[in-house]
């Protein structure tokens, strides 16, 4: 697995982070399949991490190729009512603001859940722990988030 993610010219990011996708991915797979044939395990093993990088290399590609336009990513309009416009960017703004004083633990639950649109059993899957912890986090979150825009509401006016 190792010698797949770290071998060959892949050039990821993270590639600790790459392997650790292998690893969940082939946990969810050997628990869904049942594994009889001792070669059959390491040929499922080097299949596993080789789609894996094939995915995250497809991914972190795309992801360098597309300019980043947060007004079209947030679905403001190119043409339409200025002031309809203008309240759609004060409210990329606010969001901004918020997502910077927020915890990197939040970001990252809020990129798996809204970014990557995972379930919450799927987030508890990948991170380890259970349906309601990541539930309860994802709450606590919110009403974090939830704080600091009201405080950010009151100084702006």
């Amino acid at each position: 697995m190792r010698a797949v993610v770290h071998g060959g010219n892949w050039r990821f990011a993270d590639r600790q982070a790459v392997v650790q996708e292998v690893l969940a991915e082939l946990v969810r797979t050997v628990r869904i399949r049942r594994v009889v044939e001792p070669g059959s395990f390491l040929k499922l093993v080097r299949t596993v991490s080789k789609n894996v990088c094939v995915d995250t290399y497809h991914r972190e590609r795309r992801s360098a190729t597309e300019p980043l336009d947060p007004e079209r990513a947030a679905g403001i309009p190119a043409a339409g009512d200025p002031e309809d416009r203008l309240r759609a960017r004060e409210r990329l703004s606010a969001l901004a603001y918020v997502l910077q004083r927020l915890g990197n633990s939040c970001r990252e639950l809020w990129t798996l859940v809204y970014g990557d649109k995972l379930s919450s059993g799927e987030i508890a899957r990948r991170l380890g722990t259970t349906d309601g912890n990541v539930r309860v986090r994802m709450h606590r979150c919110l009403e974090r988030a939830r704080t600091i825009a009201r405080e950010h509401a009151e100084e702006r006016g």
